[in-house]
């Protein structure tokens, strides 16, 4: 994630007797919304917090649509900004590929392509509203005016096409939140909706803290939890290729009030298993189990394989005992006690690499 941060935050301090203008009621409405996007960005990210879910619009019961309806929902884009979608809306497909066919590259001939996938993406938009009168300058002549005194936080919906997919340097933010694959008719006109798709990969979900809390409370006791989250010894998330036939499993220890790391007091490793993915046959190869150590001095299991590894995508597991856990000197137990890292090793200029999935 990037760490865009601003200068300073600077807000207003008040006293007695202070003159209150438009540019200090302005300041202080400005530090409250650019504290608040600042925590979303960075706290929580971009994406779905809730809803919008996509289906077909046919309210009579046709067999055939071209309208899509978006439910009800909210979002976070990259900015930091709520995206609220109050109530139920719909996008007229046809419409939308008849008026951009001209300037969109993608649309140019659609004849040659029965079935289209495009995407919706959901953006936030803000308007003035509800006008007043409004004095104008004293000095002037003119004593009547209009000014806005709303500013009315909405969302913009567009379809995208595969060309014009938001990216992360998107300045709009735009979020996609669904895909529908559209069906042309031979003269290129759009006639139905022929999926739906409000779960597509381009999507991102936030989940609230009770949902991440509910989700680790299924994988994990109420102890277990617990400790997890106050914190102890923790495998890191990445491995380390030592040499073509050793790895290392790095561990995070936990630290006393003082900051002094807390050393295992049981190193007896979990166990560990890696199996290799033949991805054109689809099937896994032999299990491979190595000889795991505990090496005090760099804070890591070391796994030793007889024979050294090859190119390709991998699958590392690694049980810690129920019985005989391994724990720190504060009683604190290893987590996680189920370990899965994915990883590919692959060959370059005769060096043996290893990545992670980004």
């Amino acid at each position: 994630m990037s760490c865009s941060l601003p200068y300073e935050f600077v807000r207003l301090r008040f006293f007695f007797g202070q003159r209150l203008g438009v540019l200090e009621l302005s300041d202080e409405q400005a530090y409250g919304i650019a504290k608040r996007r600042f925590h979303n960005r960075h706290l929580h990210g971009a994406g779905v917090v809730c809803g919008l879910h996509a289906d077909r619009y046919a309210p009579a019961g046709e067999p055939q649509t071209t309208r899509l309806r978006l439910t009800q929902g909210a979002a976070i884009d990259a900015h930091g900004r709520e995206v609220v979608v109050g109530y139920d809306t719909c996008i007229d497909v046809a419409a939308w590929v008849r008026a951009h066919r001209s300037d969109n590259a993608d649309l140019s001939d659609p004849t040659q392509d029965a079935a289209q996938r495009l995407w919706v993406t959901l953006a936030y938009e803000e308007c003035p509203s509800d006008p007043a009168s409004a004095p104008r300058d004293p000095c002037g002549c003119e004593t009547t005016g209009c000014e806005h005194t709303r500013v009315r936080e909405g969302f913009r919906l567009q379809l995208a096409t595969i060309s014009d997919l938001p990216t992360p340097d998107d300045d709009e933010a735009r979020l996609v939140v669904a895909a529908v694959v559209v069906v042309y008719d031979p003269s290129g006109e759009v006639v139905d909706l022929a999926e739906i798709d409000d779960d597509p990969a381009e999507r991102h979900a936030l989940w609230s803290t009770a949902a991440l809390q509910t989700a680790l409370g299924s994988q994990l006791d109420t102890v277990a939890l617990q400790r997890s989250l106050l914190g102890g010894p923790r495998i890191a998330a990445r491995l380390q290729l030592d040499d073509p036939s050793t790895l290392s499993v790095p561990v995070t220890l936990a630290r006393d009030d003082q900051g002094a790391e807390l050393p295992l007091l049981t190193s007896d490793p979990p166990a560990f298993t890696l199996r290799r993915l033949d991805e054109v046959g689809g099937t896994w190869e032999a299990p491979v189990v190595p000889t795991a150590t505990w090496d005090p001095t760099q804070s890591r299991f070391v796994l030793a394989f007889a024979a050294p590894l090859v190119e390709g995508t991998f699958r590392l597991i690694g049980l810690a005992s129920l019985d005989a856990p391994v724990v720190d000197t504060a009683r604190q137990e290893l987590s996680p006690a189920t370990l899965t890292r994915w990883f590919t090793l692959t060959l370059d200029g005769g060096t043996l690499t290893l990545t992670h999935p980004s």
